[in-house]
């Protein structure tokens, strides 16, 4: 995939999570963001990343549930496949959500393959098995593309914030 595509699909992500304004930024800068949560901007931004074999990681408070749904469902609509972490997984394919799986939420879809050789899978699990598992990146992944980090709604309303983030 050519860097025009892997940015065309980045900007997918971008506009389906309503985000604006990317700044690029190094992996640590971006993480860095997530895990201090911009303090004291909290909610403010969100980080993507670069292409890591192909997909997008977005970390960011951005949404709940149900929001993630529908947003999984236009990105997978678009993109083929979007999945979403949190206490559990969400896996959309094809402009519909095939799975819901969370301790506090109904079910939704039949359970995965790997759901039902493993019985009860830990999310790190789940990562490893159907997309990239952010603590497991090295020297093997295939990197394509920028990190950003960007605007959410919240940043547009109250401004960027501050602080010192990792380089």
């Amino acid at each position: 995939m050519d860097l025009s595509a892997v940015a065309a699909e980045q900007a997918a992500v971008l506009e389906a999570f309503g985000l604006s304004g990317p700044e690029p930024v190094t992996m640590r800068m971006g993480l860095s963001s997530w895990y201090r949560r911009w303090h004291p901007a909290p909610g403010r931004h969100a980080y993507v990343t670069p292409a890591l074999d192909g997909w997008f990681l977005v970390f960011g408070d951005l949404v709940g549930p149900h929001e993630a749904m529908a947003i999984c469902e236009a990105v997978s609509a678009k993109l083929g496949e979007c999945h979403y972490y949190g206490t559990g997984w969400l896996v959309a394919r094809e402009g519909r959500v095939v799975r819901w799986f969370d301790d506090e939420l109904p079910e939704l879809g039949e359970p995965l393959p790997f759901e039902i050789e493993w019985g009860d899978p830990r999310v790190s699990e789940v990562l490893r098995e159907v997309s990239v598992d952010p603590g497991r990146l090295g020297a093997h992944t295939r990197v394509r593309g920028r990190g950003v980090l960007a605007l959410t709604e919240l940043g547009r309303e109250q401004g960027p914030g501050g602080g010192v983030l990792e380089i």
